[in-house]
């Protein structure tokens, strides 16, 4: 869920199933993506589904620090979600 002020809407991006093995890191890991997107100008159904791809690889590892999502989890996890048509967070990450 993500609110824009300067379009006055709202934006909801489902969340992607994965065998979950331990939660911690998963926000700041969803955080930390939603910055990139907005740093380089994703729109933001990309950058909602950049999060929740990001947040979910890292539910599949275990504890903090060292369990950063790779981007290869990451661009599995993003071939799941449709996208709006716009260019796609793998697809802007490769440029």
């Amino acid at each position: 869920l993500l609110r824009s002020r300067s379009e006055q809407r709202t934006y909801i991006s489902p969340g992607i199933p994965v065998e979950v093995m331990d939660t911690v890191g998963c926000g700041d890991s969803f955080a930390a993506a939603i910055v990139l997107g907005f740093t380089r100008r994703f729109s933001i159904p990309a950058t909602l589904a950049l999060a929740n791809a990001v947040g979910a690889a890292t539910a599949t590892g275990r504890g903090a620090g060292t369990n950063v999502a790779d981007a290869q989890t990451v661009l599995q996890l993003l071939s799941r979600v449709s996208q709006d048509g716009s260019a796609s967070p793998e697809q802007r990450l490769a440029t």
